[in-house]
């Protein structure tokens, strides 16, 4: 493809061609229009469900630090992320290289939250792992201080890996983040993988050495316990499903280079992504029962609260109001 060297400009790693936007314009113009309807559910609901996680005494755990750092890097993908990638294919369809610039670089921190929720998830899947096979020595290996500090380093270690965008070339990058992400994706599938054959060989060592009735409540521990964790491989799978398509549209321009396709492709991609953090909050509510029933009461206390105010604003009587109000009213009444 010809391009003229006065319609390519760059800012740091990012290339703005005006010659291969206008090629894809409705794709941007797709991207933009799902991109917005995301932004205000992904705001409201992980915004509830890291209410619903302080309000739940049932949920007051170590491990569940590890669904607060989920759900923040979730409500900051819908703050500042969507919004700054709306702005950016505006940017891009207005050929406003300025606006695109700036919005471009808040956007690729998308890619330190993505780490972010990779690597909880991980984190998640190994704390499943623990929670099955230690035993009661569970709680002496998964502490406060210890899942506070792994948060930490997550944190620090995905914004480092962000920077390295800048220093790296994008060959490099792109197989360093491929090489990242399929060790997760490892170390979780061995250990959910684990996690269901000891599950699976406990309930059957139950069913088979004691009656129901005497191991009830182990049984419903344990039923407990697997859907919890049935729970988060859904939440796991699902964030490898979205991430999948931007996964391949990288190694595509890793090894055809970049273009008028690969970028519409990576818009749409982007979107599917960004469409992630939305969805874990929904799996969360659906599926796991202590977050839902915080979340109903958090609704029922506010709608409570509302109604509270009307009514003290509706009926209060004129002889809770200041005399100067008073006078006000009384004014207002003689002039009309």
């Amino acid at each position: 493809m010809n391009r003229n060297d006065s319609l390519v400009q760059r800012c740091y790693f990012l290339t703005f061609i005006t010659e291969d936007i206008d090629q894809v314009k409705h794709i941007y113009i797709m991207a933009g229009s799902l991109d917005a309807i995301l932004i205000l559910p992904t705001i409201v609901l992980n915004i509830l469900l890291i209410i619903s996680l302080y309000r739940s005494p049932q949920l007051n755990k170590p491990c569940t630090k590890l669904l607060y750092s989920l759900a923040i890097s979730d409500v900051l993908v819908g703050m500042v992320i969507e919004p700054a990638y709306l702005t950016k294919k505006i940017a891009e369809l207005q050929h406003s290289f300025g606006i695109y610039c700036r919005s471009g670089m808040i956007t690729y921190i998308g890619a330190a939250l993505s780490c972010v929720s990779f690597f909880t998830l991980t984190a998640i899947a190994v704390d499943r792992y623990f929670g099955v096979h230690s035993g009661t020595k569970y709680k002496t290996i998964v502490t406060n201080t210890r899942v506070t500090c792994l948060i930490i380093a997550i944190w620090v270690c995905c914004g480092v890996l962000y920077t390295a965008q800048f220093y790296f070339s994008r060959d490099l990058y792109f197989k360093l983040t491929a090489a990242i992400m399929g060790t997760c994706v490892f170390i979780a599938s061995v250990c959910y993988i684990r996690c269901f054959v000891t599950l699976r060989r406990h309930k059957q060592k139950v069913n088979t050495l004691f009656k129901w009735d005497s191991t009830r409540q182990i049984s419903l521990f344990s039923n407990q316990y697997k859907r919890s964790t049935y729970t988060m491989l859904y939440v796991f799978l699902i964030f490898n499903l979205c991430y999948l398509p931007y996964l391949c549209t990288a190694v595509s321009a890793g090894i055809l280079g970049e273009s008028a396709a690969i970028w519409g492709a990576e818009s749409l991609s982007s979107v599917i992504v960004y469409a992630n953090s939305l969805i874990n909050p929904v799996i969360l509510f659906w599926r796991m029962p202590g977050i839902r029933k915080s979340a109903n009461v958090t609704r029922s206390v506010s709608h409570s609260w509302r109604r509270h105010d009307n009514q003290v604003t509706l009926s209060s009587p004129i002889s809770d109001l200041h005399p100067q109000n008073i006078e006000l009213l009384e004014m207002n009444r003689i002039n009309t």
